[in-house]
């Protein structure tokens, strides 16, 4: 029917008109072009207005600031110091994975209130101008790093772009006078080199400033102990993984160091929720779900997969996209990916056509089973067929989420 009113109208149009048209639909990217060049600096003009708005409120309100960035973790540590802190302070957390600069100035122009009077802020380490924009609407009074690695590499370009950015936010921080403290991951290797009176340094492996001790972490929760100059506490969360451990002692050292103490923190980790889509296990009735969707990273991949391993009552199934804005590290680190799998899951489902063609060449290099791998165009068609395959007591890995503009590449 569209193919024949075309027709018809391709009959019934005047020359001249169908002409005019042919013309109009030739030069209309030259007319978008050049409306992007006239509209471009008046958008400049109004964002940095807001943007400078912004800088003249928060100056105004002088909040107490904590200021987290990294290359991955510092969702998760955000809200973690939020819930502990929020007992006994007012403060005001940024939504979400609000970090960029104009994602900032709407959430300080339009959120922030008078009586919040910490404001716990996540930074984006990727931001367009780097933190030296960033840093002109953030004065962090306690600044915290949570690591350095290649996630968002495709932006970078080079892993030496990402770690002079840290390194100007830690330098930043080191010599701005207001900034109290810094905390730092102890056990990034880049992080770990950093030394200076304001800084200290949280681990999970290692017997550093403030530092836990794993006892057990499983899918049903974590106990850990935590060491302080002279204190040792034992911990339980419902919180898994060891990555997520150790941005805990992240938090609590900021928490500690906003007035708490070790026993109300520890009551406090207790209650730990974790945020939407950072390694949610889900217990479906007799089915368990493991929601790690969210902007996925080689190290809490392998964390999550470790965590699936330790599932012993059914399957275990991972679904992944793998990898993506890694850059040049992207064809490695997905195949690294198939080749970690090798004895810790039972059946593979990948997502998104040829993307994920190196898990799949480090899954049969290793010798997985050939036919307990399934390759998809997209989730949906991977959920339609996970609903016929699914038995009782299987357990599902969700590990990255991939926007549909890359699902059947």
């Amino acid at each position: 029917v569209f193919i024949l009113f075309v027709f018809l109208i391709y009959l019934l149009i005047p020359d001249y008109i169908y002409l005019s048209i042919s013309i109009y639909l030739y030069i209309l990217p030259i007319i978008v072009f050049l409306l992007n060049i006239i509209i471009l600096p008046f958008e400049k003009l109004i964002n940095n207005y807001y943007f400078n708005d912004a800088i003249k409120k928060i100056e105004k309100l002088n909040p107490f600031i904590i200021a987290i960035t990294g290359s991955y973790g510092k969702t998760s540590t955000k809200f973690f110091i939020n819930q502990m802190l929020k007992k006994k302070l007012n403060t005001f957390m940024t939504p979400e994975s609000y970090n960029t600069a104009m994602g900032l100035t709407k959430v300080i122009r339009n959120d922030l209130k008078e009586d919040d009077k910490i404001f716990i802020v996540e930074l984006a380490e990727n931001e367009v101008g780097g933190f030296k924009r960033l840093l002109k609407l953030i004065k962090p009074n306690i600044s915290v790093v949570t690591s350095v690695g290649i996630q968002h590499l495709e932006e970078f370009g080079k892993e030496e772009k990402i770690y002079k950015e840290i390194d100007y936010f830690i330098n930043y921080s080191i010599n701005y006078k207001n900034c109290e403290l810094i905390v730092l991951n102890g056990d990034n290797d880049f992080l770990s080199k950093y030394s200076d009176e304001k800084i200290k340094k949280c681990s999970i492996e290692k017997e550093l400033d403030f530092y836990g001790k794993i006892v057990e972490t499983n899918l049903s929760g974590s106990k850990f102990k935590l060491f302080y100059k002279d204190e040792v506490i034992l911990c339980e969360t419902k919180i898994i993984g060891k990555e997520n451990l150790r941005n805990i002692l992240i938090a609590s050292f900021v928490a500690y160091n906003m007035g708490l103490s070790l026993n109300e923190i520890s009551e406090f980790i207790k209650n730990l929720e974790p945020p939407p889509h950072r390694l949610n296990v889900i217990d479906r009735g007799n089915i368990l779900v493991i929601d790690d969707a969210y902007n996925s990273n080689p190290i809490g991949a392998r964390m999550a997969i470790d965590l699936l391993s330790t599932y012993n009552n059914g399957r275990k199934i991972i679904i992944t996209p793998g990898f993506i804005d890694l850059g040049k590290k992207e064809f490695e680190e997905n195949k690294k990916l198939g080749e970690y799998m090798i004895d810790k899951v039972d059946y593979v489902f990948l997502v998104g056509g040829k993307r994920t063609n190196p898990i799949y060449e480090g899954l049969i290099e290793k010798n997985f089973i050939k036919e307990n791998i399934f390759i998809f165009k997209n989730f949906y068609e991977a959920n339609e067929f996970l609903k016929k395959f699914l038995k009782p007591f299987d357990a599902i890995l969700f590990e990255n989420d991939l926007p549909e503009i890359f699902e059947e590449i």
